[in-house]
């Protein structure tokens, strides 16, 4: 969920399902063209249980 009155996201998952969560490092950002990533993209979904946007 989005904040907006304090510009922040929230989740509704617990700080250890959080740190063991799949991500990428801040300091080198996946290229967005990155065919390879994209489809690697579908994981984060599955991982906070989520339907991609482009499924609904």
């Amino acid at each position: 969920m989005l904040d907006t009155d304090r510009k922040r996201f929230v989740l509704d998952v617990s700080e250890e399902h959080l740190k063991v969560a799949p991500g990428f490092d801040k300091d080198h950002w996946p290229s967005m063209a990155d065919l390879q990533w994209a489809s690697s993209v579908l994981n984060y979904y599955r991982y906070y249980r989520m339907v991609p946007y482009w499924q609904r």
